[in-house]
Formats: C-alpha cells, structure tokens, sequence
C-alpha cells in the first residue's frame, strides 16, 4: 500500500508553483487574495458537508490547481478516492485522512501532507472548528466515491 508522506508545507507552495509555471495559458504575473477578498464556492450538487474552494490559481475543472479548501466543522466525506496526487497544508481547524488501511494524517495549522492518488480514504474535519487547507493537484480535480468495494466514479467539479 502506498505510505502517507508528511512534509514540510513550504515544499507543496514550491512544488505546485513549479508545476503550475508549465503550463503556458497561465498568466505570468504576480497574483494574490486579500483575507477579505476570498470568495468560497460549493458545487450545488455536492453533497452536504461538502467542502467550499477558493482557487488560486489554475482551474480544477480542467488540469492543475492551487486552491484554498473549506470543510465546515464536523464534516465527514465518506470513502473516496482522487485520481492526482493531492498536496496539502493545514491552515485552520484539525482535518483528519484516514485510509482503508487505518492509517491516518491530522493536517493541522502549519502541517503538510501529500496523499497519492487512487489512494482510498476518508475526510473528517473537527467538530470544534471549520477546517481549511492549501490544496495543490497536479491535474483535474474528481471525486469517486467508494461504495460497498465498489467504485462509482463521478466528478465532483469545483
């Protein structure tokens, strides 16, 4: 089974910077969100308890992406997987990965971890705050949701 690798947060900034200056439709000029500016989105036919973004650069509907994700407090996504490795860092709340396997990570505040692709799993955030993360992908963002060992894929585009 692959292993959880937990690293230092800087390191997922650096890797999607670096990714993300490949691709060539992206604008080539310096680009930032005040606090106050951040407006966060929830595809309406996500689930409840679903998670709202910010991207911040790039478009996960089509390829890669650095976004800033928010899971309300006490929100539990059921087992699912994701095809692209998925980079992380804790910003707010405690945000739990588990995988099929038991093993889990905490992104906290100033954590980092990177969960490989395919890797089944679920999501759990606190119930004492919402939790919100630095996402990184390297491609197109999905969501197939895992049911009785079977998997139903379907996208849930951001």
């Amino acid at each position: 089974m692959k292993k959880l690798v937990l690293f230092v947060g800087l390191g997922v900034l650096l890797a999607g910077t670096a990714a993300v200056a490949k691709d060539t439709k992206m604008k080539k000029e310096p680009m930032g969100t005040a606090a106050g500016d951040i407006k966060w989105e929830t595809d309406p036919k996500a689930p409840p308890g679903a998670p709202s973004i910010h991207v911040m650069w790039g478009d996960p509907t089509k390829g890669a992406y650095g976004a800033l994700v928010k899971f309300p407090k006490g929100a539990n996504m059921p087992m699912h997987w994701l095809t692209h490795d998925n980079h992380a860092v804790g910003m707010a709340g405690t945000l739990t990965i588990t995988t099929e396997d038991g093993k889990s990570i905490s992104l906290k505040h100033g954590s980092g971890g990177m969960l490989p692709g395919k890797t089944k799993h679920t999501t759990k955030c606190g119930d004492d705050a919402e939790c919100i993360i630095m996402a990184y992908q390297p491609g197109k963002d999905d969501m197939h949701l895992v049911k009785d060992n079977k998997t139903a894929a379907g996208d849930m585009k951001k």
